[in-house]
This record gives structure tokens, C-alpha cells and sequence, in this order.
């Protein structure tokens, strides 16, 4: 987000979404935290739950919020037309755990069968029951004012970004072939898989050694340690590098690549891509030790200056174990 960002009134709110979630959601409920100032402090997302489910399906909400500080929320709910007693339904359960927490619900807005309304707005020329097409909603003005080049049409999109591809897919023994490394080979792993990272275009056999260098658990923290303090201006073609990178990582080689990669995704504020991104790494190692500690600190609406701070805190060379 290229700076603060303060609402005014719902159609904003929808027209601001995709561009703070990255993709256009739904059958989905979105919580936008604000502080008191009106800036939006956090987005989070949920699909719709079974209705069983409701309780606990509030309360995943609750991390976002407590960790955000004191703030306000919106509530905007994405399905079909036929579903409007779900949505309600939703909205009730989630605002009764918000108000335990003293988070007050300034608004809660239904989109349903392509069209919006406000659910608290009783001014039927405001918000008429039939509600508002949302064709009317801004979000190219929106898009541009918080610096988004573009916006998936659906989160299946920015999983397509990273999905293995069979045709460009470095084969497991390319990987193994290249051995492993050992101490006297790090340095210049860490300056090979950092360059390659930076460069203008994928390479196949870079890439192959990139999959290979980031599975020493120290090349990788230093990595990035690198790129996060040393050239933040090239997140993104950071990370472009390393979704091809991932795309081309064969079965049981994705989990590092694909973790960094969440990392960088994270730190430029794209919360929705970095989730895909270690969904891709906990499915290839379920139990992949940075994947857990980095989902954890999303899934408790930790902000990305939390890993900066922390990074800062951390000298280059306890990154790379001397």
C-alpha cells in the first residue's frame, strides 16, 4: 500500500477491497480493522463457513483484530443471491464475538447476485433493499490510488501464479545430482542465489541450483536477511524470481523456495499471495519449521514490520551461522 488509506462510506469499502486483498473474493466474508483515525489497519478474509460452524469460524477472526490495536471494523460479505440468510446469519455471529472484544461494527454490507447494500443503513434512498450494481463501484480509481498494477478475478488466479507446471518442471534429479553443499560452498551460494534472484529473467539451470542452495536452512536465512535489508526496492522481481522459481520446483523440493517467497510477499504487504504462497510450501513439507512460524504470525495478524524488527535485530552473521 503506497500510503494510509481512509474510507468514506461502503462504496468505497467495496471498491477498496480487491485491492487490499489482492484478488476479487467470494462466497467469502472480509473484515477490514480500522483505527480511529479511519485508516484501515488490517484486511482479513474467511470463506463462508457451514453454519455448524459459526463459532468457531468468528473467532478466527479475533487475531487480526487483537493484534491490530484498538480498532473499529467493517464487515463486507460476498455470495449468491440466494444466500442472504447465510450472510445474516454470519454477520450475527461475528459481530457478537467482536463486541466481547469492544470492537465496535461500524457497518456491515452485503453483496449478493452482483449487487451491494448496507445491512445497517436504514435510509432506503441511501441504500434501497434492492440495492446498488456493482458496476457503479470505482475500483480502477481505487486500484490506482493504492498502487496495485492489477487484481485477480478470484483468489484460483494467484494460485495458477505458483501451481507446478509439468511442462517447465526441473526434474527431481537435476537437483540431486548438484550434491550438497557444504561449508566452504555457502558463501558463494548465498551471493549466486541472491544474484539470480535480482536477475531480469528466469534461467532453468539457475533455477535448479537456486532449489538446491535454498535448502541449506543458512544460504536461506541469509538470503533472506539480503534481500529484506538490502534491496527492498527489488521485491518485486524478487519475487517474481522465485514464483518461477517455485512453479518449476519438482515434488519435494518446493517447501524453501516457496516459503521465501511468502516471505517477500508478506513484507510488500500482498497478505493474500503470501498465504498461497505457504500453502504451497505446507504442501509439499507439512512440517516445514520458517512455513509454521511464518503462518503463525499471519494467521495472528502480525503486521510485516514485525519481521523487519526482528530481522533488525539479528546480525547477517547469526543468519549465516558464524
Amino acid at each position: 500500500m503506497s500510503e494510509p488509506i481512509r474510507l468514506c462510506g461502503p462504496s468505497d469499502v467495496l471498491a477498496a477491497i480487491p485491492s487490499l486483498l489482492g484478488f476479487r473474493p467470494q462466497g467469502s466474508v472480509v473484515l477490514l480493522a480500522l483505527r480511529p483515525d479511519g485508516v484501515v489497519a488490517c484486511a482479513a478474509r474467511a470463506d463462508l463457513p457451514d453454519l455448524r460452524d459459526l463459532d468457531e469460524w468468528s473467532r478466527s477472526f479475533l487475531p487480526a483484530v487483537e493484534h491490530s490495536g484498538q480498532v473499529n471494523a467493517i464487515l463486507a460479505g460476498f455470495s449468491v443471491a440466494d444466500d442472504d440468510g447465510r450472510l445474516a446469519a454470519c454477520f450475527a455471529s461475528l459481530s457478537a464475538v467482536l463486541r466481547e472484544r469492544d470492537c465496535l461494527v461500524l457497518d456491515m454490507i452485503a453483496v449478493l447476485g452482483g449487487r451491494w447494500r448496507s445491512v445497517m443503513c436504514a435510509d432506503r434512498e441511501c441504500c434501497p433493499s434492492e440495492g446498488w450494481p456493482i458496476e457503479t463501484l470505482d475500483e480502477d480509481f481505487m486500484r490506482v490510488r493504492l498502487g496495485i498494477r492489477e487484481i485477480a478475478s478470484d483468489r484460483s488466479d494467484l494460485v495458477d501464479e505458483i501451481e507446478s507446471s509439468l511442462e517447465g518442471s526441473i526434474p527431481p534429479l537435476l537437483i540431486e545430482a548438484l550434491g550438497r553443499l557444504d561449508e566452504r560452498d555457502r558463501d558463494e551460494a548465498i551471493e549466486r542465489t541472491t544474484a539470480y534472484l535480482l536477475a531480469d529473467a528466469p534461467d532453468t539451470e539457475r533455477s535448479a541450483i537456486a532449489l538446491r542452495d535454498l535448502a541449506d536452512v543458512r544460504v536461506r536465512d541469509t538470503v533472506l536477511w539480503d534481500v529484506v535489508h538490502e534491496h527492498p526496492d527489488a521485491w518485486s522481481r524478487v519475487a517474481e524470481r522465485l514464483a518461477d522459481v517455485v512453479r518449476a520446483a519438482p515434488a519435494g523440493h518446493v517447501a524453501p523456495a516457496a516459503t521465501v517467497l511468502a516471505v517477500v510477499r508478506w513484507q510488500m504487504g500482498d497478505g493474500a499471495r503470501a498465504r498461497i504462497a505457504l500453502d504451497r510450501a505446507r504442501g509439499d513439507n507439512p512440517g516445514y519449521g520458517l512455513a509454521v512460524l511464518v503462518e503463525g504470525m499471519l494467521d495472528h495478524g502480525q503486521p510485516p514490520w514485525t519481521w523487519r524488527a526482528a530481522l533488525a535485530e539479528l546480525p547477517r552473521a547469526a543468519c549465516r551461522g558464524t
